[in-house]
Parts: C-alpha cells; sequence; structure tokens
C-alpha cells in the first residue's frame, strides 16, 4: 500500500521567507500580471519545496525541480521516485507527496458558476451527471465540485485511479486526490509552524 502524505495550507501561511524560491521561480513569479495569481504560485511553489526538501533533506532551494513534458513539475534523478501533485484555489494550497506511485490532487472554491450544467455534459460521464441531477438542488453546487476535483484529480495522476479520495479542506472548498495504487492517506501539520 502506498502511503500519501496531503498538506493544506492557507496561502498567507505559506509565503515563506525570502529567497526559498530560485532565481528562475522568481522570474515566473514576476511574469505573472494578476497579483492574486503571482501570490498562488508563490505560495505553492514554497510550500512543495518546502515538503520536498524536508523528505529529501534537503534545503528548500537545493529541491532538484525540473519542468517535464506537459510543463508540470518534476524531480530530477536520482529523486524520481518520489511523486508529487500540488494545487491551488481560493486561498488554499495543497501538496499530495507519495514514495514509488503517481498522485494527482486538485482543490476548488466551491462558488455559484453558470456554466455547471454545460461544464457538467462536456465533462462528465452519463453516471456522473445522472447522479449529480438526482441530489437535491441544494446539494448539486458541492455535487459539481465533487465530482470536478475527482475528475482533475485523476487527469494530474495521468492514468485511471485504484484510490480516490475526498475531503473538504474547509466548508467552502472540496478536494480530492487520485493514487495510481491502493493508498493509505494522512493529512500533514503546516510545515511552516
Amino acid at each position: 500500500m502506498t502511503a500519501v502524505s496531503i498538506w493544506t495550507v492557507a496561502l498567507a501561511t505559506c509565503a515563506g521567507p525570502p529567497g526559498v524560491l530560485p532565481a528562475h521561480e522568481q522570474a515566473r513569479a514576476a511574469a505573472y500580471l494578476n497579483r492574486e495569481a503571482r501570490d498562488r504560485f508563490c505560495a505553492g511553489r514554497v510550500l512543495l519545496r518546502r515538503v520536498l526538501g524536508e523528505r529529501l533533506g534537503l534545503a528548500p532551494t537545493a529541491v532538484p525541480l525540473v519542468i517535464a513534458p506537459g510543463g508540470k513539475p518534476a524531480l530530477s534523478p536520482p529523486h524520481t521516485g518520489v511523486h508529487f501533485s500540488l494545487a491551488h484555489a481560493g486561498a488554499l494550497v495543497v501538496v499530495a507527496v507519495a514514495d514509488g506511485e503517481p498522485v494527482g490532487v486538485d482543490v476548488e472554491r466551491v462558488r455559484p458558476m453558470r456554466e455547471a450544467d454545460a461544464m457538467a455534459r462536456l465533462a462528465f460521464s452519463a453516471e456522473e451527471r445522472e447522479a449529480l441531477l438526482r441530489l437535491p438542488e441544494a446539494e448539486r453546487q458541492q455535487g459539481f465540485f465533487a465530482a470536478w476535483v475527482r475528475q482533475e484529480a485523476t487527469f494530474k495522476l495521468g492514468r485511471p485511479a485504484v484510490t480516490l479520495f475526498e475531503w473538504s479542506p474547509r466548508p467552502d472548498h472540496r478536494a480530492a486526490l487520485a493514487a495510481a495504487a491502493p493508498a493509505s492517506v494522512r493529512h500533514m501539520p503546516d510545515p511552516s509552524v
């Protein structure tokens, strides 16, 4: 069974001291025109570098992150046996880490969406759409985002999920983890505390 660790942290708590991000990530962050997007990118990378640094016994700045095909960050050899996934939404950042098996994670802020029905028709299976329609109207918004994060986590995994784990990190957020093998999941404390 694969052990998966998940960190869910508020943006403000994972900003980190200056110098955690290497120059190329600082330059990428500076290219964002939208401040919120820039803050999410920085917070996500700081949290990712802290978590992976602790796991690998490295300083956060020494974590050998590379950009894999498709634009996703990955670890360079010899650390390719450590798999991770990163997501952010609203004021939350989520990182999932597993040894030996790929993982995918997603988080979304639950909010009104006029286009939810159209998105469900395009992205969800017939069974998922039917399950959503069977929900009482008051529960459909939560149901839509629960299905959405499951799909996104599986997409990030890049293959069919053997384990799907869902949770609500806050009342107004939904999150899901997809793992390529049977997995045990544990929530970790904020590494910046």
